[in-house]
Protein backbone atom coordinates (compact mmCIF):
# COMPACT_ATOMS: atom_id res chain seq x y z
CA UNK A 1 0.00 0.00 0.00
CA UNK A 2 0.99 3.37 -0.96
CA UNK A 3 0.21 6.80 0.35
CA UNK A 4 2.19 9.38 -2.93
CA UNK A 5 1.66 12.98 -3.21
CA UNK A 6 3.02 14.94 -6.20
CA UNK A 7 2.93 17.92 -8.16
CA UNK A 8 3.98 18.47 -11.63
CA UNK A 9 4.92 22.28 -11.52
CA UNK A 10 5.29 25.26 -14.58
CA UNK A 11 5.93 28.91 -14.32
CA UNK A 12 3.61 30.76 -15.61
CA UNK A 13 6.22 32.45 -18.76
CA UNK A 14 8.03 29.26 -19.01
CA UNK A 15 11.39 30.15 -16.88
CA UNK A 16 11.39 26.88 -15.33
CA UNK A 17 9.52 23.98 -14.85
CA UNK A 18 8.96 20.98 -11.88
CA UNK A 19 8.20 18.19 -13.97
CA UNK A 20 8.07 15.91 -11.62
CA UNK A 21 8.50 16.84 -7.57
CA UNK A 22 6.62 13.72 -5.42
CA UNK A 23 7.16 11.58 -2.29
CA UNK A 24 6.27 8.00 -2.15
CA UNK A 25 5.40 6.59 1.14
CA UNK A 26 5.10 2.65 0.79
CA UNK A 27 3.80 0.96 3.81
CA UNK A 28 6.58 -2.10 4.16
CA UNK A 29 9.44 0.56 4.79
CA UNK A 30 7.42 3.58 6.32
CA UNK A 31 10.57 4.95 8.20
CA UNK A 32 11.91 6.33 4.80
CA UNK A 33 9.97 7.13 1.52
CA UNK A 34 10.87 7.87 -1.81
CA UNK A 35 11.29 11.02 -3.13
CA UNK A 36 11.21 12.69 -6.98
CA UNK A 37 12.22 16.47 -7.66
CA UNK A 38 12.98 17.61 -10.84
CA UNK A 39 13.88 21.36 -11.43
CA UNK A 40 14.24 22.27 -15.32
CA UNK A 41 15.52 25.76 -16.39
CA UNK A 42 14.71 27.16 -20.01
CA UNK A 43 18.33 27.35 -21.20
CA UNK A 44 18.04 23.19 -20.42
CA UNK A 45 19.77 22.84 -17.01
CA UNK A 46 18.64 20.16 -15.14
CA UNK A 47 18.76 19.79 -11.48
CA UNK A 48 17.78 16.57 -10.09
CA UNK A 49 17.81 15.03 -6.51
CA UNK A 50 18.80 10.87 -7.41
CA UNK A 51 18.59 10.31 -3.61
CA UNK A 52 16.06 8.21 -4.35
CA UNK A 53 14.84 7.77 -0.89
CA UNK A 54 14.84 10.52 2.56
CA UNK A 55 14.38 9.94 6.11
CA UNK A 56 10.55 9.96 6.57
CA UNK A 57 8.97 13.60 8.71
CA UNK A 58 6.85 13.64 11.18
CA UNK A 59 3.06 13.96 9.74
CA UNK A 60 2.54 16.72 12.61
CA UNK A 61 2.40 20.17 11.50
CA UNK A 62 3.11 23.06 14.17
CA UNK A 63 -0.70 23.06 14.85
CA UNK A 64 -0.50 19.41 16.33
CA UNK A 65 -2.51 18.46 13.16
CA UNK A 66 -1.22 14.92 11.10
CA UNK A 67 -1.30 17.02 7.14
CA UNK A 68 2.82 16.46 6.60
CA UNK A 69 3.67 13.96 4.08
CA UNK A 70 7.73 14.99 3.70
CA UNK A 71 11.32 12.79 3.69
CA UNK A 72 14.35 14.25 3.38
CA UNK A 73 14.53 17.86 1.70
CA UNK A 74 11.41 17.55 0.70
CA UNK A 75 7.88 18.51 2.30
CA UNK A 76 4.43 18.63 1.60
CA UNK A 77 1.78 20.26 4.00
CA UNK A 78 -1.96 19.95 3.85
CA UNK A 79 -2.94 23.97 4.24
CA UNK A 80 -6.79 23.41 3.22
CA UNK A 81 -8.02 19.60 2.46
CA UNK A 82 -8.82 19.25 -1.36
CA UNK A 83 -8.17 22.96 -1.82
CA UNK A 84 -4.77 24.60 -0.52
CA UNK A 85 -1.80 22.75 -0.38
CA UNK A 86 2.39 24.19 -0.14
CA UNK A 87 5.46 22.46 -1.09
CA UNK A 88 8.86 23.23 -0.13
CA UNK A 89 12.04 21.66 -1.15
CA UNK A 90 15.66 22.64 0.18
CA UNK A 91 18.53 20.23 -1.06
CA UNK A 92 22.07 19.70 -3.24
CA UNK A 93 20.34 17.89 -6.38
CA UNK A 94 22.55 17.00 -9.33
CA UNK A 95 23.59 19.62 -11.72
CA UNK A 96 23.02 18.67 -15.44
CA UNK A 97 21.40 19.14 -18.87
CA UNK A 98 18.95 17.70 -20.43
CA UNK A 99 21.35 16.30 -23.40
CA UNK A 100 23.36 14.85 -20.63
CA UNK A 101 20.36 13.16 -19.42
CA UNK A 102 19.13 11.78 -22.92
CA UNK A 103 22.68 10.60 -23.38
CA UNK A 104 22.73 8.75 -20.10
CA UNK A 105 26.17 11.00 -19.58
CA UNK A 106 25.05 12.42 -16.04
CA UNK A 107 27.94 13.59 -13.97
CA UNK A 108 26.56 12.89 -10.35
CA UNK A 109 29.50 14.27 -8.69
CA UNK A 110 28.31 17.96 -9.58
CA UNK A 111 25.49 19.40 -7.44
CA UNK A 112 24.05 22.92 -6.65
CA UNK A 113 22.03 24.57 -3.91
CA UNK A 114 18.24 24.52 -4.15
CA UNK A 115 15.60 26.05 -2.68
CA UNK A 116 11.70 25.99 -3.41
CA UNK A 117 8.78 27.20 -1.72
CA UNK A 118 5.31 26.76 -3.49
CA UNK A 119 1.80 27.38 -2.25
CA UNK A 120 -0.52 25.71 -4.32
CA UNK A 121 -4.48 26.54 -4.80
CA UNK A 122 -6.60 23.92 -6.72
CA UNK A 123 -8.96 26.04 -9.18
CA UNK A 124 -10.76 22.27 -10.67
CA UNK A 125 -12.79 20.05 -8.49
CA UNK A 126 -10.85 16.76 -7.84
CA UNK A 127 -10.81 14.33 -10.79
CA UNK A 128 -11.34 11.10 -9.56
CA UNK A 129 -10.12 7.63 -10.79
CA UNK A 130 -12.08 4.79 -8.35
CA UNK A 131 -10.29 1.55 -8.69
CA UNK A 132 -11.27 0.22 -5.52
CA UNK A 133 -12.53 -3.91 -5.02
CA UNK A 134 -16.07 -3.12 -5.77
CA UNK A 135 -15.36 -1.37 -9.23
CA UNK A 136 -13.46 -4.19 -10.27
CA UNK A 137 -16.19 -6.87 -10.80
CA UNK A 138 -16.33 -8.13 -14.31
CA UNK A 139 -13.31 -6.85 -16.12
CA UNK A 140 -11.39 -8.77 -18.34
CA UNK A 141 -7.97 -9.17 -17.69
CA UNK A 142 -6.64 -6.68 -20.37
CA UNK A 143 -8.95 -4.19 -18.02
CA UNK A 144 -7.44 -5.66 -14.72
CA UNK A 145 -3.92 -4.74 -15.87
CA UNK A 146 -5.15 -1.05 -16.81
CA UNK A 147 -6.79 -1.06 -13.42
CA UNK A 148 -2.91 -2.14 -11.83
CA UNK A 149 -1.25 0.24 -13.58
CA UNK A 150 -3.53 2.91 -12.11
CA UNK A 151 -3.42 1.87 -8.95
CA UNK A 152 -5.57 -0.72 -7.25
CA UNK A 153 -7.41 1.91 -4.73
CA UNK A 154 -7.88 5.75 -5.43
CA UNK A 155 -6.34 8.30 -7.76
CA UNK A 156 -7.50 11.68 -7.45
CA UNK A 157 -5.73 15.02 -9.34
CA UNK A 158 -6.75 18.74 -9.53
CA UNK A 159 -5.19 21.63 -11.69
CA UNK A 160 -3.90 24.53 -9.44
CA UNK A 161 -2.42 27.77 -9.86
CA UNK A 162 0.71 28.99 -7.41
CA UNK A 163 2.74 31.39 -5.96
CA UNK A 164 6.23 31.49 -4.20
CA UNK A 165 10.35 31.42 -4.55
CA UNK A 166 13.15 29.65 -6.25
CA UNK A 167 16.35 30.47 -5.57
CA UNK A 168 19.16 28.71 -7.20
CA UNK A 169 23.13 29.39 -7.04
CA UNK A 170 22.17 32.29 -4.18
CA UNK A 171 19.74 34.09 -6.43
CA UNK A 172 16.19 33.84 -5.44
CA UNK A 173 13.09 34.97 -7.72
CA UNK A 174 9.24 35.04 -6.79
CA UNK A 175 7.20 33.38 -9.88
CA UNK A 176 3.68 32.53 -10.19
CA UNK A 177 2.89 28.70 -11.89
CA UNK A 178 0.42 26.28 -13.10
CA UNK A 179 -0.03 23.03 -12.82
CA UNK A 180 -1.25 19.92 -11.71
CA UNK A 181 -1.54 17.76 -7.91
CA UNK A 182 -1.86 14.34 -8.16
CA UNK A 183 -2.70 12.35 -4.78
CA UNK A 184 -2.60 8.13 -4.80
CA UNK A 185 -3.90 5.70 -2.05
CA UNK A 186 -3.49 2.46 -3.87
CA UNK A 187 -1.44 -0.56 -4.24
CA UNK A 188 0.40 -0.30 -7.89
CA UNK A 189 1.64 -3.47 -9.71
CA UNK A 190 3.11 -2.30 -12.68
CA UNK A 191 3.90 -5.97 -14.17
CA UNK A 192 1.00 -5.17 -16.78
CA UNK A 193 2.41 -0.99 -17.68
CA UNK A 194 1.97 -0.15 -21.11
CA UNK A 195 3.33 3.40 -20.42
CA UNK A 196 0.80 6.20 -20.93
CA UNK A 197 0.53 9.82 -22.24
CA UNK A 198 -0.86 11.86 -19.54
CA UNK A 199 -1.68 15.74 -20.17
CA UNK A 200 -3.10 18.70 -18.00
CA UNK A 201 -3.51 22.35 -18.74
CA UNK A 202 -5.16 24.98 -16.66
CA UNK A 203 -5.83 28.19 -19.31
CA UNK A 204 -5.66 31.86 -18.28
CA UNK A 205 -9.71 32.24 -18.37
CA UNK A 206 -9.98 29.15 -16.47
CA UNK A 207 -10.87 26.42 -18.50
CA UNK A 208 -9.18 23.52 -18.01
CA UNK A 209 -8.81 19.80 -19.10
CA UNK A 210 -6.99 16.57 -18.65
CA UNK A 211 -6.54 13.13 -19.53
CA UNK A 212 -4.56 9.63 -19.42
CA UNK A 213 -4.50 7.13 -22.03
CA UNK A 214 -2.21 4.00 -22.35
CA UNK A 215 -1.00 2.50 -25.61
CA UNK A 216 -3.43 0.33 -27.73
CA UNK A 217 -3.53 -3.62 -26.21
CA UNK A 218 -3.43 -6.41 -29.11
CA UNK A 219 -7.00 -5.97 -29.45
CA UNK A 220 -7.13 -2.80 -30.03
CA UNK A 221 -8.87 -1.60 -26.80
CA UNK A 222 -7.17 0.85 -24.04
CA UNK A 223 -8.04 3.12 -21.21
CA UNK A 224 -8.89 6.52 -22.32
CA UNK A 225 -10.13 8.75 -19.66
CA UNK A 226 -10.41 12.40 -19.58
CA UNK A 227 -12.38 15.34 -18.73
CA UNK A 228 -12.99 19.33 -20.02
CA UNK A 229 -13.43 22.14 -17.28
CA UNK A 230 -15.58 24.96 -18.53
CA UNK A 231 -17.94 27.61 -16.84
CA UNK A 232 -17.54 25.87 -13.58
CA UNK A 233 -18.73 22.18 -15.07
CA UNK A 234 -16.70 19.12 -15.74
CA UNK A 235 -17.67 17.12 -18.55
CA UNK A 236 -16.32 13.83 -19.52
CA UNK A 237 -14.36 13.37 -22.33
CA UNK A 238 -11.64 10.60 -24.57
CA UNK A 239 -8.45 12.15 -26.40
CA UNK A 240 -8.79 12.05 -29.74
CA UNK A 241 -5.11 12.42 -31.92
CA UNK A 242 -2.77 11.20 -28.88
CA UNK A 243 0.87 12.51 -28.88
CA UNK A 244 2.61 9.34 -27.96
CA UNK A 245 6.20 9.65 -26.92
CA UNK A 246 8.39 8.18 -30.11
CA UNK A 247 11.83 9.67 -29.68
CA UNK A 248 13.94 11.64 -27.19
CA UNK A 249 14.93 14.81 -28.23
CA UNK A 250 15.91 18.15 -26.53
CA UNK A 251 14.84 20.99 -28.19
CA UNK A 252 15.05 24.74 -26.91
CA UNK A 253 12.22 27.52 -26.10
CA UNK A 254 11.78 30.83 -26.01
CA UNK A 255 10.13 31.95 -22.89
CA UNK A 256 7.02 34.52 -23.43
CA UNK A 257 4.57 36.00 -21.28
CA UNK A 258 0.85 34.72 -21.21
Amino acid sequence: MRESASIWLFEENGEFGLPRVGIEGVGDVWETHRIDMNTVLAGGRVLIDLGGKGETHSPISADGVPRVLGAGGLRFECVEPYHKWRVTYDGNPVDTTTADMIAIKVDPSRHAVLKFEVDIEMVTPCWVQDTTPEKLVGLSEREMDDARSMGLGYRMEHQFRGTGTLTVDGQTRSFNAVGNRIHRQSVRPLDGFRGHCWQAAVFPDGRAFAFIAYPPAEDGSTYNEGYVYQDGKMYAATATKIPWLKAMIARARTCRSN
